[in-house]
């Protein structure tokens, strides 16, 4: 349902290349960047509802946590 929200903007950005001419609404809409979203936010889509935290289980996280908490106190060591 998230994704069809947000793919429903297709039809506005088509009406207006339709009447503006791709050139201007590029310039104007920054259409390259509107796509860069579009798909990025669709692999969150799919991300999300592969559940791959689920699938993976708690080692990613823990591993995730561990180097952050290695990483901080490397740099809390070194700015003394």
């Amino acid at each position: 349902m998230h994704t069809c929200f947000g793919l429903s903007a297709v039809l506005f950005i088509s009406h207006s290349i339709f009447l503006y001419g791709f050139a201007i609404q590029k310039r104007r809409l920054g259409i390259e960047w509107m796509a860069l979203m579009a798909l990025l936010n669709i692999a969150g889509a799919v991300v999300y509802a592969s559940r791959v935290r689920i699938v993976f289980g708690d080692a990613l996280f823990r591993l995730a946590c561990s180097l952050q908490v290695t990483d901080t106190g490397a740099l809390v060591s070194n700015s003394f």
